[in-house]
């Protein structure tokens, strides 16, 4: 392949200056010599995006020598594919960066060699899975691992986003974290296995934690690049090790608003049942719809998915988990460490969860309208609890529900928390929004079934 076949004329090539890619000295660099090779990561060849304004100084842009040009060409159409995977749910280019000396360098190469054949032979499950945890298998003074999202075709195009020099021994504490989230036994976590919800080093369960159910209403911000940049910020948090930091309202802004879309899809259809009880649909993990749980199994996912944030020391959760212990002895194990209940006013929230779920319960076999608008489109805060109770016990009164002795001894257990808060609770809006639709979508384990007396 000749380079002048994808330069320009226009753009001339600058004689005798040093390669900034193999440092060659002495060299003819070419303007065009990146897109030539089929990336266009700047649109290198309009003549706008030139240093200065000015064609003669294309080849400041990145200009190539001819073995840099040539060998990129050789790498796009024939190696390129061995790099390509699923990172956070996008398509990706996960490569490695070799450093250390050239005996190092040449042993990654075997081992390399050694996984692709691995991977053409069908002895590796998931090229896209794997290629992570490959790279965790290095040292870090042999290997970084570097990931570029874009789209990849003809070119590879369109970069959306990058993170650079990822250490092996990070990957390698990841997959202890992975190990540990995919395990955990709380009373909060998934009780039905979802494939698209495992956590992997690729952290592909970012796609449906973060999918909005409801459509052609929905496709834009599904696809939106804040969603993008968020979970990019999730993903160099976890392989740097560093905290979310400002990225954490974020976190929460896109949580709350996909709950929002799942109430909306509920109040919508009428179907209220996945709110509370945990599900699948058929199609697993589809390109279309990369989440086919249920609401309620959404959030006991977005609960383990905090815990394996706060185990990785990205988002950590407050120290002070043993704050209050219930005595209703099947509400204990949901304020064990790990649910992240570090007040008296998150425990009221969570809590009164549990009696609105039993509500929709009762609404939904009574086939009368949930009280989903109670919700005030997430609009709530700690002060607006208190009356939410008082709404809940009025309706379950009506309804004889608190014949039920589950459901008494849960007011009186949410009389013992709102006598020691009294009625100014100060809670935010997100955490209220969150610890009480937590409480509701574990509700039918804390009060599974109609008993002698309750009329539903």
């Amino acid at each position: 392949m000749g380079v002048c076949d994808y330069v320009p004329d226009k753009a001339p090539k600058h004689e005798a200056a040093t390669c900034p890619l193999c440092g060659s000295t002495h060299v003819a660099l070419y303007p065009n010599a990146v897109k030539g090779a089929g990336f266009n990561f700047s649109n290198v060849n309009r003549a706008g995006a030139f240093p200065g304004m000015d064609l003669a100084g294309a080849w400041k842009g990145f200009g190539l020598c001819v073995d840099c040009s040539d060998s990129l060409y050789v790498f796009h159409h024939h190696v390129l594919n061995q790099f390509v995977g699923s990172v956070a749910g996008e398509k990706a280019l996960v490569f490695p960066s070799l450093v250390g000396p050239e005996e190092a360098k040449a042993r990654f190469l075997t081992d390399w060699k050694a996984y692709v054949d691995g991977v053409q032979a069908g002895q590796v499950k998931s090229r896209e899975a794997e290629l992570l945890e490959f790279c965790a298998t290095r040292e870090d003074a042999q290997v970084v691992t570097q990931i570029l999202w874009a789209k990849f075709g003809q070119d590879v195009d369109d970069v959306r986003g990058c993170i650079t020099d990822i250490l092996p021994s990070r990957l390698q504490e990841l997959i202890g974290h992975n190990k540990a989230a995919n395990g955990w036994s709380h009373a909060l976590a998934p009780r039905q296995h979802l494939d698209e919800g495992e956590f992997d080093l690729s952290l592909s369960c970012l796609r449906g934690l973060f999918f909005r159910p409801g459509g052609k209403r929905v496709t834009k911000s599904n696809a939106s690049q804040r969603l993008f940049e968020l979970k990019r910020q999730i993903m160099e948090a976890l392989y740097h090790g560093q905290q979310l930091g400002t990225a954490t309202e974020a976190v929460w802004k896109e949580v709350l608003a996909t709950v929002e879309a799942y109430l909306a899809e509920a109040m919508k259809t009428g179907k209220t049942g996945g709110l509370l009880r945990e599900g699948a649909g058929a199609k697993s993990g589809s390109a279309k719809k990369p989440w086919t749980g249920t609401f309620a199994s959404w959030l006991r996912h977005v609960a383990r998915f905090l815990y394996y944030l706060d185990c990785a020391e990205v988002l950590p959760m407050g120290e002070n988990d043993s704050i209050y212990t219930p005595r209703m002895e099947k509400l204990r194990p949901y304020f064990e460490k790990g649910s992240g209940i570090d007040s008296l006013e998150k425990a009221f929230a969570f809590t009164l969860g549990v009696l609105y779920g039993k509500l929709l319960q009762v609404q939904a076999a009574r086939r009368v309208s949930p009280a989903l608008t109670w919700l005030k489109r997430l609009n709530l805060s700690g002060r607006d609890l208190p009356e939410l109770y008082v709404k809940i016990r009025e309706k379950l009164l009506t309804y004889g529900t608190e014949a039920n002795e589950g459901v008494r001894e849960l007011i009186r257990e949410l009389g013992e928390l709102g006598a020691r808060l009294g009625d100014n609770i100060s809670l935010g809006s997100v955490p209220t929004c969150y610890f009480l639709l937590l409480g509701q979508s574990v509700a039918l384990e804390i009060l599974p079934s109609k008993e002698k007396g309750e009329t539903a």
